[in-house]
């Protein structure tokens, strides 16, 4: 028989795991474009980015600049201004990087819905952090007392936001799926997986 477990928590509630996925807005200096600032300055909106929507792809803090200071597009030097905030964020560890995003070191991960966000790269699987990913595997876990392997990329795509799981997103979701077996953070009993 198969189980109903996930299908019955949807029902119940799934989108209650996941809050909105919120991006940052907020004052900079319009003065002055953005590759001008100095570095400790440009580092200090980074961080506020970071602080507000971490973890999150380098790609997606310049796109968050870029936005702050209404530009069509980010050429590289405003790459470039954005490449060393982060660089002296990570060595002053103000910032940390987990598998290719940076966050806040020892912060909660939540898992976000991005279902009316603005910027579309965050809706590509692809831009999903791996942290936020195994924080909803784990949720969808702990939340319906474990699940078969088959039921959890849907319910983590609903989590995120997503109406289809397409087979790159299936692919990515089983893959973290495997590395939280691998790692101990989740067993399979009897088909079963269980967030340890």
């Amino acid at each position: 028989l198969e189980r109903e477990t996930i299908l019955e928590l949807d029902n119940r509630g799934l989108t209650q795991l996941s809050g909105p996925y919120s991006e940052a807005v907020f004052g900079v200096p319009t003065n002055v474009d953005p590759h001008e600032l100095y570095t400790q300055d440009m580092a200090a909106i980074v961080l506020r980015i970071v602080e507000h929507e971490g973890p999150i792809y380098d790609e997606e803090i310049v796109t968050r600049v870029r936005t702050l200071w209404s530009k069509g597009r980010a050429g590289s030097r405003i790459h470039d201004a954005v490449a060393r905030a982060i660089r002296a964020l990570e060595t002053n560890k103000s910032c940390i990087r987990v598998d290719r995003c940076l966050m806040l070191p020892n912060c909660d991960v939540r898992v976000r819905n991005r279902a009316n966000v603005m910027s579309p790269t965050l809706r590509k699987p692809e831009h999903l952090p791996t942290v936020e990913i195994h924080a909803a595997i784990l949720s969808v876990l702990q939340a319906s007392h474990g699940a078969a392997r088959s039921e959890i990329p849907t319910a983590v795509a609903r989590l995120f936001g997503f109406q289809a799981t397409s087979p790159q997103l299936k692919t990515l979701i089983d893959s973290q799926v495997q590395r939280l077996v691998l790692s101990g953070r989740i067993q399979e009993m009897n088909g079963t997986l269980k967030a340890v």
